[in-house]
C-alpha cells in the first residue's frame, strides 16, 4: 500500500478567511480556525472541521489539498 502524501496534513491547524471557497470563516459560529480530516475516498479528500463548534465548514479537494500541503512544506 502507498504511503499518503498528505498524511501529515491530519489534524492540521488551519486559518479560515472569507465568506466563500473553501476556506471561509465557520457560518455557524465565525471562528477563523479549522482542523483538516483526511478521508482519501471519493471526489473529496478531505475536509475541515470548526475548532470551536466541530462543523464541517468544506469539503477539501485533490486541487485544495495540494495547494495546501505544498503550503505546508514551506512553512516547515
Amino acid at each position: 500500500m502507498a504511503q499518503n502524501k498528505y498524511a501529515r496534513l491530519q489534524g492540521l491547524k488551519v486559518s479560515l478567511s472569507g465568506e466563500t471557497g473553501a476556506f471561509r470563516i465557520c457560518p455557524h459560529c465565525k471562528n477563523d480556525t479549522a482542523k483538516v480530516v483526511l478521508h482519501m475516498r471519493g471526489p473529496h479528500r478531505a475536509h475541515l472541521r470548526c475548532f470551536e463548534c466541530k462543523t464541517l465548514t468544506a469539503w477539501i479537494g485533490e486541487i485544495q489539498l495540494a495547494t495546501l500541503n505544498s503550503q505546508y512544506k514551506e512553512a516547515s
